[in-house]
C-alpha cells in the first residue's frame, strides 16, 4: 500500500496536481501571486496592473519585461493560474 500511495504522490507532482505553482508577475510595486486563498480577484488585478494588452473568456493578458503572462481566473473571477512565456517575434 505505501508503494502505492509513494507513486499516487509521484504522478501527481509530475503532472502539476498538487500545489499551485506559485507563479509571479510584477505590475509596477505591487506583486501578482497565483495559488493565493482567496485569490486576487480580476478587478483588483486591473486596478494594480492597468488595462490587459487583451483578453479572451477567462484570461487577461499582459506583457512586463518581454515575456507575455497569460493570468486565469476561476467561475469566483479569482486568479488561478499565471502563465509565463517569451514574446514572439
Amino acid at each position: 500500500m505505501k508503494k502505492i500511495q509513494t507513486l499516487g504522490a509521484a504522478i501527481i507532482a509530475c503532472c502539476g496536481l498538487g500545489t499551485a505553482s506559485g507563479d509571479t508577475m510584477e505590475c509596477g510595486t505591487h506583486e501578482i501571486m497565483d495559488g493565493q486563498i482567496p485569490g486576487q480577484t480580476r478587478a483588483q488585478i486591473k486596478a494594480m496592473c492597468g488595462t490587459p494588452q487583451d483578453s479572451s473568456g477567462d484570461d487577461l493578458f499582459y506583457e512586463r519585461g518581454g515575456r507575455l503572462y497569460r493570468l486565469h481566473f476561476n467561475d469566483n473571477d479569482e486568479l488561478e493560474s499565471i502563465v509565463e512565456q517569451p514574446l514572439e517575434d
